[in-house]
């Protein structure tokens, strides 16, 4: 049996913001452990449900709340960071089998990592690759 891992490929929201439901540990690069606890913070989930409240669809042009009926907007607010443990180069995942090994990419965010499949040679991106990429020094 394979037990689950979680890891975030880096801090910003649409990636951390559900780690605050999991009791297990939650993989990140250290260098982004900041920005995920800004990326979780109460103030920042504020914003991301009021944006949410008052999403644009462009395809329509028509302005819509898209959060689900049953969504809990108090205890969304207070789900925090979750059990974050830092990962860096060279950290391996063993999964029976199946081996995943941590490369660092730093670009989209400093702490943005890869894994690579090594048994089949599969690289998983997370956002280090993609149609854009925000650079940041």
């Amino acid at each position: 049996m394979i037990n689950c891992q979680i890891v975030n490929s880096h801090g910003h929201v649409d990636h951390v913001s559900a780690n605050g439901q999991f009791k297990e540990p939650v993989y990140l690069h250290e260098k982004d452990f900041g920005l995920c606890k800004q990326h979780t913070s109460s103030e920042f989930r504020k914003g991301s449900i009021e944006n949410a409240k008052a999403y644009m669809d462009y395809a329509t042009g028509q302005i819509r709340n898209i959060l689900p009926n049953d969504f809990d907007e108090e205890a969304n607010l207070e789900l925090g960071t979750g059990n974050i443990v830092p990962v860096k180069e060279g950290d391996v995942f063993n999964l029976g089998g199946i081996t995943l090994k941590i490369v660092e990419v730093p670009g989209h965010t400093t702490g943005s990592i890869d894994l690579i499949y090594e048994e089949e040679n599969w690289l998983y991106a997370g956002d280090a690759m993609g149609s854009f990429l925000w650079l940041f020094c």
